[in-house]
């Protein structure tokens, strides 16, 4: 979207929903990487205690890192989204363990426009008629 060589303009609700899916593919990576982890961990721990490589008194670890996934889960939630993770960071300071080291995309295109208020009059009107089509 962002081509300089790219005829077509697309439009404010266009340009948000895009990243607001690209926001929700991070969020979902994310997820996945935390669940896995937790899979891991718990399956080979129950390996190890098939196998008696390790004493059965070591089940009740392998048990709390299960009961633990929502826990793992629920940080990689807070921390995905910024807001979220400042209110966290608030609340629990000692809890600062993880840095976001992606820096905002602040770089934005404009597009040469004649007539400006009848071109976002135009385009909110197009946007809405759009949304109120896609209720129905």
């Amino acid at each position: 979207m962002e081509d300089p060589r790219r005829i077509r303009i697309f439009t404010v609700s266009q340009r948000f929903q895009v990243k607001e899916n690209l926001r929700a593919l991070r969020l979902g990576k994310r997820l996945i990487f935390a669940a896995l982890f937790t899979m891991v961990t718990c399956g080979t721990g129950v390996i190890l205690l098939i196998f008696e490589l390790v004493p059965p008194i070591l089940c009740h670890f392998v048990e709390n890192c299960l009961f633990l996934n929502p826990f793992l889960i629920c940080l990689v939630t807070m921390y995905s989204s910024p807001a979220l993770q400042q209110e966290f960071e608030k609340a629990f300071p000692s809890c600062r363990f993880v840095r976001n080291t992606e820096k905002p995309d602040i770089s934005a295109t404009v597009e040469p426009i004649v007539d400006l208020k009848k071109s976002l009059e135009m385009e909110t009107n197009l946007y809405f008629k759009q949304l109120s089509d896609s209720w129905v």
